[in-house]
């Protein structure tokens, strides 16, 4: 009588953390998930970086190109700091897009970077296809 009382209870217990481990808002495919980041500011009033997580799935894949109505041009920056046509994702792993690291510049902003402006980023991935990454500017 304890067992089934206790493996009822150990499975009760992870039902909160199966819904946790999938948040409500992420973009994707069974191959990869792209999760909703930040805008920060650049070095320039008519650009930004957009910060994110994408979380590959059992299959390794790669960002092959950015887009949005709301810049000219979306470059695809590498670790090291430079610009670079593509970013692999390792199967079973996160890819961390952030501020010093590999990450997506915004260049010839349409509009100034207002806190709390949202901005939707079309990216290309060579498997997964066509996703959407939304990244939003801090309130400040």
């Amino acid at each position: 009588m304890i067992g089934p009382l206790v493996m009822r209870r150990g499975l009760l217990a992870a039902i909160p953390l199966a819904v946790m481990a999938t948040p409500a808002h992420a973009h994707g495919t069974g191959r990869l998930h792209v999760y909703p980041g930040r805008l920060l500011p650049a070095d320039r009033p008519d650009a930004a970086i957009a910060v994110f997580e994408i979380h590959a799935g059992r299959a390794a894949d790669v960002l092959r190109a950015a887009s949005t109505d709301a810049a000219r041009a979306v470059v695809i920056v590498g670790p090291d700091g430079r610009p670079r046509p593509d970013l692999p994702i390792p199967a079973r792993s996160d890819l961390e897009l952030v501020a010093g690291g590999p990450h997506l510049r915004l260049e010839g902003l349409a509009q100034p970077l207002a806190p709390g402006r949202t901005v939707r980023l079309s990216l290309d991935f060579v498997e997964a296809g066509r996703l959407t990454a939304v990244v939003r500017a801090p309130r400040r």
